[in-house]
């Protein structure tokens, strides 16, 4: 089922967006789906470790379909949505809080992003610029 449709968004070049919502699993079936599975965790149905260390390896020569091509990314939730009807955890998946300071510590430029191969428990030195489009910062 994928590969015919990845195939056609091969041919139109057209973009692929995944949404993942494991913690929605969870909180609706906690009795068949774990909470390290929901957090991204370790858990039985993952496969053991090496899967960081050989993503970070074959990552190095961009993506197997297209090796020397840079790639378009999408951000959903950029922001946390301070103004957002609903549960708590629907405002507070961005990377940013509504007045541009961070929530964690991500590094969008090459230099910071090398810095996370080796030590992943420091902050990348790179520089980042975010911009909400608004004067006042809130989304």
């Amino acid at each position: 089922m994928f590969k015919p449709m990845l195939e056609f968004f091969r041919q139109t070049e057209s973009s692929l967006m995944v949404n993942i919502y494991p913690f929605f699993a969870y909180e609706s079936n906690a009795d068949a789906i774990s909470l390290n599975y929901a957090l991204f965790r370790q858990n039985p149905s993952m496969k053991p470790s090496g899967l960081l260390k050989e993503a970070q390896t074959r990552s190095e020569d961009r993506t197997s379909l297209r090796p020397h091509e840079d790639l378009t990314v999408y951000l959903f939730a950029l922001f946390n949505e301070s103004k957002k009807f609903g549960l708590t955890l629907e405002r507070n998946f961005g990377l940013f809080y509504p007045n541009e300071k961070k929530v964690y510590d991500i590094s969008f430029t090459a230099k910071g992003l090398k810095s996370y191969k080796g030590d992943h428990s420091q902050a990348s030195g790179g520089e980042q610029r975010v911009s909400t489009g608004s004067s006042n910062g809130q989304t």
